[in-house]
């Protein structure tokens, strides 16, 4: 198996770390030519001869990659990091190729996929997510476009019905609220904090559901007699990125429908 990144810069290399343990031959085209070990630089015109691609560049240079990828002859699956796109043009060509996998990694993280397996969506009274850390460079712009996208996606992936529904942002400098009416569901991301979160507490009639997407661990609250009742809830612990290439990877890879979220992040004015 043998794999191009495109674009080599910091994810580029987490992607070719988790390659390298998984044992798959990668190489890497860059506009920089001296991003990456000369003896893997291979030039994106030949990468037909590969067997997958995955495309690291700026969000603004997707398109563009993709269009030189397909325009190379390569046929096969490609891996675009978040966001896939930046408008709904974007959007629309990329999502029409049902051979291009969206990178909404988190989807793949085991708290989420252990938090699906036991949710009872009807019972469901409230969702919070909270995605906090400390960044001075971000730009307002790209908290949204860097953090906000991955719990928008989790939003439809974990309740589909929340994105059928009105809802409002508010923001202060790099942090921005936004609410969902139906099922109430509220979303804090913030890169002004000190301390790192990426949580998702889901408040159902019958229980409470707090997960922790850092320490991949689910606590379960309910109520007997009127006593507090708490247990861990087993999730089986693992890298989400080594999730995502173990599907991307395979030999029919699950597509991921990300168009849903992507739309309701340039509602948000991304």
């Amino acid at each position: 198996m043998e794999c191009l990144i495109v674009g080599f810069g910091n994810i580029a290399k987490i992607h070719a770390k988790y390659l390298d343990k998984k044992g798959v031959n990668w190489y890497w085209y860059d506009v920089n030519k001296d991003a990456g070990p000369k003896d893997r630089y291979k030039n994106i015109k030949t990468c037909r001869s590969v067997d997958r691609v995955i495309v690291c560049t700026p969000e603004n240079k997707h398109l563009e990659s993709y269009n030189a990828i397909r325009g190379s002859g390569y046929e096969g699956y490609i891996l675009i990091e978040k966001p896939l796109g930046l408008n709904t043009y974007e959007l629309e060509v990329l999502s029409s190729d049902k051979k291009v996998i969206s990178g909404m990694v988190e989807r793949f993280n085991p708290t989420v996929t252990t938090l699906k397996s036991i949710l009872d969506n009807e019972k469901i009274v409230n969702i919070d997510f909270n995605r906090c850390c400390s960044s001075i460079n971000s730009s307002p712009a790209g908290v949204m476009k860097d953090i906000a996208i991955h719990d928008i996606d989790l939003l439809y992936f974990l309740e589909p019905r929340a994105l059928d529904s009105e809802f409002f942002c508010l923001n202060s400098g790099k942090t921005f609220a936004c609410t969902f009416k139906q099922p109430l569901c509220r979303m804090i991301w913030s890169k002004d904090t000190f301390f790192k979160e990426r949580k998702i507490i889901v408040r159902q009639e019958n229980c409470t559901y707090e997960a922790d997407l850092q320490d991949q661990s689910i606590i379960k609250h309910w109520s007997i007699d009127n006593e507090h009742v708490s247990k861990s809830i087993f999730v089986e612990k693992g890298s989400p990125i080594e999730n995502e290439h173990n599907n991307f990877f395979s030999k029919d890879p699950v597509y991921i429908n990300s168009e849903k979220s992507h739309k309701i992040l340039f509602q948000m004015g991304v």
